[in-house]
């Protein structure tokens, strides 16, 4: 109940999962969430690789998960493995690939499902492939819809429900299954986002790394975790070290991503952005870029009042 994980999980044998790999009698996953990579063999799932029960049903509810799942067989965003499992109100993104029995939430599901969704690239290069389940085995279900442009299906061999617009589950807690979901006290909209849960942490900016060429300086950042509002932005630059900073104006506020023009071959120029949500406003975070087109010079460092350095930007 109420955990997460940001994770990077390996199995070289079955059942790998974001939380947990096998579930072998009655349990319940709630309010919970994965982010990362998760690669296995068989039964290979976001949050579960396998739900494989002697007793009653497993239930997974309020839940989510970014992740790439890679394996061979049974593999899904939310569980590679779902005999005898309830999904409700969840969903998965990123992406999943493998062979067979390959599905956007689950790879081979028997049990109920109900107010979900999938917006999961799916690749699956066997048999029972599909946006949402990969192989139904049976049970009964509710309202399932699939984003139709990331997960490359036109149609749900389970009857789930296509959505051609990949904005209508991003920034909103209206359009159905969303309407079923409690955003009054535990699911939060995020701005160009998919829903996330109220955030356990301060925020902390991550930075790409940055790009140039002889004339020009290219950079982009976000804020994470998601949930702490819609952010608006800030951007500057300067020479390096001449602390001449020249603010930049942004094609969205709520977008840091920032293009300077115009100047010198070969010099070394700051380039700094600085949010504000509902945490209040950051402080200035900053990567050195040189003007050759070359790898930046220095990594970023961007620094939250919660005093974690955690922009990332690689040399």
């Amino acid at each position: 109940n109420n955990s997460g994980a940001d994770v990077m999980v390996t199995n070289d044998d079955i059942s790998t999962g974001g939380l947990v790999g096998w579930i072998s009698d009655n349990g319940t996953i709630q309010e919970s969430f994965a982010n990362g990579y998760i690669s296995g063999t068989l039964y290979v799932g976001g949050l579960i690789g396998a739900v494989n029960n002697g007793g009653g049903a497993a239930a997974l509810t309020n839940s989510y998960t970014n992740v790439t799942v890679v394996g061979s067989e049974y593999l899904g965003g939310l569980a590679g493995l779902g005999a005898t499992l309830n999904v409700t109100k969840s969903y998965a993104a990123g992406s999943v690939s493998g062979t067979d029995s390959i599905g956007g939430l689950v790879g081979l599901f028997y049990g109920h499902m109900a107010e979900t969704f999938a917006a999961t690239s799916i690749t699956g290069t066997g048999g029972a492939v599909g946006p949402v389940t990969g192989h139904f085995a049976g049970g009964t279900v509710g309202n399932r819809y699939f984003d139709a442009n990331i997960t490359g299906f036109a149609s749900s061999p389970d009857g789930s429900s296509p959505i051609t617009n990949s904005d209508y589950f991003r920034n909103n807690n209206s359009n159905p299954p969303f309407d079923q979901w409690d955003f009054s006290t535990m699911w939060r909209t995020n701005y160009n986002d998919y829903p996330s849960f109220a955030p356990k942490i301060d925020p902390y900016m991550l930075c790409e790394e940055p790009h140039s060429t002889d004339t020009t300086i290219t950079g982009s950042c976000t804020v994470a975790p998601l949930g702490w509002g819609t952010p608006s932005w800030q951007a500057r630059w300067s020479l390096h070290g001449a602390n001449d900073w020249h603010a930049v104006n942004l094609g969205d506020i709520h977008k840091a991503s920032a293009t300077v023009t115009g100047l010198t071959p070969g010099k070394e120029y700051d380039l700094s952005f600085r949010y504000t949500n509902d945490f209040g406003t950051g402080p200035w975070g900053t990567v050195v870029i040189l003007t050759t087109g070359d790898a930046p010079m220095s990594n970023g460092k961007g620094v939250t009042s919660s005093g974690l350095a955690q922009a990332l930007s690689a040399v």
